[in-house]
C-alpha cells in the first residue's frame, strides 16, 4: 500500500465575476470591483515597475489605490487588526498579491 501524498493546503482561488466594466472578487471578507481600465493604465504599470525595482513596501499603496479606487477605506477596514487599529505591511502586501493573482493570473 502506497502512502498518500499530503494535499496542497492552499485555499482555493477566489472566484472572479465579470461585471459591467470590471471584475468583482472577494478576498479576506471584502468584495471589490476592479475596473477593467485599471489594468490598462500605463501609470499603474510604472507603479508596479518601481515597486519591483526598488523593493520598497511603501510604494505598494499607489498601485493598490489605482485598483480599488473609492473602495480603499473598505479594504483597509477589512485588513485592519482590531487590537491595534492598524493594517500591517504584510497584510496589505498579501492582499495586493492575492488581488493581482485573482484578476490577472497570467501576468
Amino acid at each position: 500500500m502506497t502512502a498518500k501524498k499530503p494535499q496542497d493546503r492552499k485555499p482555493p482561488a477566489p472566484k472572479v465575476k465579470q461585471v459591467p466594466g470590471g471584475r468583482e472578487v472577494t478576498l479576506r471578507g471584502v468584495t471589490v470591483t476592479v475596473p477593467d481600465d485599471a489594468l490598462d493604465d500605463f501609470e499603474f504599470m510604472d507603479d508596479l515597475r518601481r515597486l519591483t525595482l526598488e523593493k520598497n513596501a511603501a510604494l505598494l499603496t499607489a498601485p493598490l489605490r489605482r485598483l480599488v479606487g473609492d473602495q480603499w477605506k473598505q479594504v483597509m477596514d477589512a485588513l485592519r487588526n482590531p487590537d491595534t487599529g492598524r493594517v500591517s505591511v504584510m497584510d496589505g502586501t498579501n492582499f495586493m498579491q492575492e488581488l493581482l493573482e485573482a484578476i490577472a493570473p497570467e501576468s
